[in-house]
């Protein structure tokens, strides 16, 4: 089964899932054990960018969460609502500290552009790779987006995980843009599919 999550669902494994895809996590929050708890108190709230409203699971048996994808709108943010749920998750010098790292990726994590459902994150536990679960969320994702009018799906892929962006190609992503890290040789593609638009009948 795909669908979205809930509060009642497992949460230290979909934080669990968020922070092994993701390079930057571990250096915005810290070691793994410590970077999971802060995604779990994030994924319990309602207006951040890691909310369970923003996390489609798949789940072939009951309490079995084998993969994620988490997608956003970053033109719909609140951010006054988002700070507070940081406020929650964070003490104040925690706040500090990852207000200074987040200044320093700005210009790199910049999604001004983006007009459409911003695809974060897609993990699938290491047991279940192989079996296309991937390109199920993203199928799920895709429909979900369409009928919710959104007009284009967004991605970002590292330089060098060529098999990924293989892979988002053959579902229809095209290179839109390049962004290099900051005294690194390092960076990612940005990629887009636009969507067709489901007529919802009156």
């Amino acid at each position: 089964m795909i669908r979205f999550a809930t509060t009642l669902d497992d949460l230290s494994t979909i934080a669990r899932l968020i922070y092994e895809t993701d390079r930057i996590i571990p250096y915005l929050f810290g070691k793994r054990q410590k970077a999971i708890k802060k995604i779990e108190s994030l994924v319990s709230r309602e207006n951040n960018i890691f909310s369970y409203q923003n996390i489609v699971v798949y789940e072939p048996s009951a309490n079995n969460i084998q993969g994620i994808l988490l997608a956003y709108s970053p033109q719909k943010k609140d951010k006054q609502k988002e700070n507070e749920d940081y406020s929650q998750a964070f003490s104040i010098l925690e706040l500090f500290a990852l207000w200074f790292k987040v200044l320093f990726l700005k210009s790199m994590e910049n999604k001004s552009e983006i007009d459409g459902l911003y695809i974060s994150n897609i993990s699938v536990d290491s047991s279940a790779r192989g079996g296309g679960i991937g390109t199920k969320l993203i199928s799920f994702i895709e429909e979900w987006a369409s009928a919710k009018e959104f007009t284009s799906l967004w991605l970002d892929v590292a330089f060098d995980n060529p098999k990924a962006k293989k892979l988002y190609e053959k579902q229809g992503f095209t290179v839109v843009s390049e962004r290099q890290i900051l005294f690194s040789k390092n960076g990612f593609f940005r990629m887009k599919k636009s969507l067709k638009q489901v007529k919802n009948e009156r």
